[in-house]
């Protein structure tokens, strides 16, 4: 099968976004303008999205590199549309990573085979918005050593807050890292079973935030 579907295809499959797709498509399509649904709600998804959940962890499990990246880039194009549509939202995903996303969709999908794609998305974005930025902010460096990533400030204060909530002391400013912030991380990450890099790294924010 190709990554896309025929119009015929598309249509059948369309249903109430309150009935297939979950909360969170249905506070995406209140942002939008009336036209973006017909009067009973229904609108129609277009791409690779409308497969299973089931083709979805096939391609994985094959290792199709031109699927996996056509599911990939289209959960990118729903999680971007969220980003421009819903209110009170500027970033979705201020430190998930792709991967991270599309390894969470994976579990997802191999729990729920039959669930179309589009479906297993919708409800993560719903289970993302309590996480979500809700105003824009520039991205800063945090470094320990010859190591560092990018994250922004508010996220840096979340983390803050959950080592404290975790026990462990973070003397640091909100939204600021030093090197007391770092070793309040190794300690987390030493509990936690994580390589002690010091960073709000990938494994230590899914970690804090599951």
């Amino acid at each position: 099968m190709t990554g896309d579907l025929s119009r015929t295809t598309r249509r059948a499959a369309v249903a109430r976004p309150s009935l297939c797709l979950g909360p969170a498509l249905v506070l995406l399509l209140s942002a939008l303008p009336a036209e973006a649904a017909d009067n009973n709600g229904a609108f129609a998804i277009d791409g690779i999205g409308l497969r299973s959940c089931a083709d979805f962890t096939r391609a994985l499990d094959d290792r199709n590199r031109d699927q996996i990246i056509a599911f990939s880039s289209w959960t990118d194009g729903f999680v971007s549309g969220s980003n421009v549509f819903a209110q009170d939202t500027y970033d979705l995903t201020p430190w998930q990573a792709s991967e991270l996303i599309q390894a969470k969709l994976a579990k997802y999908c191999r729990e729920n085979p039959e669930d179309a794609y589009v479906t297993a998305t919708g409800k993560l974005v719903g289970a993302l918005q309590p996480q979500r930025m809700t105003a824009a902010e520039e991205l800063v460096s945090v470094r320990v050593g010859d190591r560092g990533v990018y994250i922004y400030p508010s996220v840096l204060t979340r983390v803050r807050a959950r080592l404290i909530a975790e026990g462990i002391d973070v003397p640091t400013p909100e939204g600021s890292f030093d090197d007391a912030f770092a070793r309040a991380l190794q300690s987390y990450q030493k509990k936690a079973g994580l390589p002690e890099s010091g960073l709000p790294d990938l494994p230590t924010m899914n970690a804090l935030f599951p």
